[in-house]
């Protein structure tokens, strides 16, 4: 999703997102602006992904690395949903071929026991 994309769960785009995250006006989110705004997370949790974000290492997170990174975890989370996916339809599977296999094993015990 490029910068200035809507995102369709909430109508804003990334643009206006880092705007209102952007406290000072200044174009950057520094770190104390990420933590006034990621508050609920621990200080290693918040180090952990401003480093992240701040792709260029300057201790700045600029509007492109703020939607950059918006576009990794966005990947990384469809991937999820796809192995997700994929895993339960094989676990799917599996447990039809298990319930037929029960039943057939029923029905055998079924008939040798009203033979």
């Amino acid at each position: 999703m490029a910068a200035g994309a809507t995102d369709d769960a909430g109508g804003w785009s990334l643009d206006q997102l880092f705007q209102a995250c952007d406290l000072d006006g200044s174009g950057y989110l520094e770190q104390g602006e990420f933590e006034a705004i990621c508050s609920e997370l621990g200080p290693e949790e918040l180090e952990t992904v401003f480093r992240e974000l701040d792709t260029d290492g300057d201790g700045r997170i600029s509007a492109e690395e703020f939607s950059g990174g918006f576009e990794r975890v966005r990947e990384a989370l469809m991937n999820l949903s796809r192995k997700r996916r994929r895993f339960l339809k094989s676990q799917s599977t599996e447990d039809a071929l298990e319930d037929e296999d029960v039943r057939t094993k029923l029905g055998r015990g079924l008939e040798e026991i009203s033979w």
